[in-house]
This record gives structure tokens, sequence and C-alpha cells, in this order.
């Protein structure tokens, strides 16, 4: 009867796994399709699923991809996000130039956070290195 059990057991509760993954997966696409339709905050979730394989498995080139089309509209949380791929070099090579303009375009919009990791990553840079992030910088704003 022991033997039957486990097998039992399996089979009853299969349909509610299963289930259970269609939900996500709903969800998950309604995200998706928000994100694609240009939603920033979408955008921003998604890249936060796909980062730490949450509903999702985990992909930081996947993480990037919609962490940048966030932070490209001015998410201050998503270019934070993006700089720290950047500076942990996950999705792309290590590039702290990448990194120190992400949080510099975050701590012009008034985040805490961005002017801290900017000035933080600022103290791994050469100061040709720093310049090169402030024109980048510039320039993004520019493009507005």
């Amino acid at each position: 009867m022991k033997n039957l059990f486990i097998p039992l057991l399996v089979i009853l509760l299969l349909p509610f796994t299963s289930c259970a993954s269609s939900v996500n997966s709903s969800k998950i696409d309604k995200l998706a399709d928000a994100a694609g339709d240009g939603d920033s905050y979408s955008q921003l979730l998604l890249g936060y699923k796909y980062y730490n394989g949450q509903d999702v498995d985990q992909d930081f080139g996947k993480a990037m991809q919609w962490y940048r089309k966030s932070a490209e509209q001015g998410y201050a949380d998503a270019q934070i996000y993006l700089g720290t791929m950047y500076h942990n070099g996950e999705g792309a090579s290590v590039d702290y130039v990448q990194a120190h303009m992400w949080f510099n375009l975050a701590a012009a919009q008034g985040h805490d956070r961005g002017r801290e990791l900017r000035d933080l990553i600022a103290e791994k840079m050469t100061p040709v290195q720093i310049a090169e992030a402030q024109k980048r910088a510039l320039g993004w704003e520019a493009r507005k």
C-alpha cells in the first residue's frame, strides 16, 4: 500500500502544478506584452524577472535588454540596475564607463542611490574614464 501512495499523490497533484505553471506563464506573457508596447515600468519588471530567474529562466542578456529599454526612457531604477550589470559584468563585459554613465543619469534625476553608486565607481576609474562617462551622460541628456 505504501508503494502506491507516492505515485498516486503525484498523479493527483500533477494538474495543480501545471495550472500554477500556466498562471505564471500567463502573467509573464501579459508583462512581456506591456513591455513590448513600451511601458517602461513593465520593462523594468521584466528585466528584474530575467535577472533573478523569477518565473522565467535566468538570463542576464535578456535582463540587460529590458533594463536598457526602460533606462532609455529615463526610468531611474532601470538606469541603476543597468549600471550595476555593467559594473558587475553581467550580460556584458565589465564597463565602468557605461556603469558610471547610467548611475550619473539616475543621479541627475535626484536618485540618491544613483549618486552614491556613481561616486563609488568613480573611485575605481581614471580621470579619463570619468570624463568619458560624463561626456556620454551629457550626450544622452542632449538626445531627449
